[in-house]
């Protein structure tokens, strides 16, 4: 078996570590990040060397601004997990695109982007949407990371809510919050410190927490096509219910009915299911992700 080294360019704001020195929530563990973001393969593996070192891909992110930094015998290959819109464009407070636009790095190879819904593939770069990646992992290994059924919380011991978004770039959250108030209590995630040193990849600190609450308020930072983040997946692996709004393609990747959008008549069917063991467990146990994205994989 052949080993493949990679490389990250800190400085680039990659925000991948070891598990074990992870500190920070918006970390992501290295292993994961392999699994997610490169094809996998009984022929080779992978090894993360230091980014002085020589290797065969090199992965960098949104503040990238010195191609310098990239070698031109190394696949390189810029993703970003952020909320890239601003005003209908790329950009705002992220050094690649104010310097490069959306894909003007001639060393770069590959561009994993999370505002994008389909693949691209020319002569000249390769476009692979964020959530492909983020689907190809769930479909793999939902079953080994999910929170195991023996430690989860019965229905009649859950709490009503907690809502997961701590800033305010969604105008919705301010609704939703004050609507659901007048159901139960809705408790904010700020509300536990411990987890700032926890990744928000699915850790099991933050699953088991989850799986406390009947519903997760699980609001993206924009309502952009294809920015789908690791929140709802998060909840899906922790057998909870995902209250969404977000991407308005979301159900282009996830089943309706997996998970309670945002609509006008969202109150009456939280109503109905706070209140009804087994529409709540029809919802807990439907398959989440659409049949034809079932098999899909990274591939370069």
């Amino acid at each position: 078996m052949s080993v493949k080294r990679i490389r990250f360019i800190k400085q680039s704001g990659t925000h991948v570590l070891p598990q074990q020195e992870i500190q920070h929530y918006y970390v992501q563990p290295q292993e994961q990040f392999i699994q997610m973001f490169l094809p996998q393969s009984d022929d080779y593996s992978y090894k993360v060397v230091p980014e002085s070192e020589p290797a065969d891909i090199c992965f960098y992110s949104v503040q990238h601004k010195d191609d310098n930094l990239l070698r031109n015998n190394e696949l390189n290959i810029f993703f970003s997990i952020e909320n890239l819109r601003y005003n209908g464009k790329r950009g705002g407070k992220y050094a690649y695109f104010n310097k490069f636009g959306d894909y003007g790095s001639k060393k770069t190879n590959i561009f994993f982007m999370n505002d994008e819904s389909y693949e691209y593939r020319g002569s000249d770069k390769i476009v692979i949407p964020v959530i492909h990646a983020r689907l190809s992992y769930f479909n793999r290994f939902q079953e080994i990371v999910r929170l195991p059924k023996e430690t989860e919380i019965p229905f009649s011991e859950k709490k009503f809510a907690l809502m997961i978004t701590q800033n305010t770039l969604n105008p919705n959250k301010r609704t939703i919050f004050n609507a659901l108030t007048q159901i139960g209590g809705v408790d904010q995630i700020q509300m536990f410190p411990y987890l700032k040193t926890k990744t928000c990849y699915n850790s099991p600190e933050l699953l088991e927490l989850f799986n406390k609450y009947k519903f997760i308020i699980t609001f993206e930072n924009s309502h952009t096509a294809g920015y789908i983040t690791e929140k709802i997946f998060n909840v899906f692996l922790a057998r909870s219910i995902p209250i969404y709004d977000g991407a308005p393609n979301i159900s282009e990747f996830i089943k309706p009915g997996s998970f309670i959008p945002f609509t006008e008549n969202i109150i009456n069917i939280i109503n109905m299911v706070n209140n009804n063991q087994e529409m709540y467990n029809k919802i807990i146990n439907m398959d989440k992700v659409q049949d034809n994205y079932k098999d899909i994989k990274v591939r370069f």
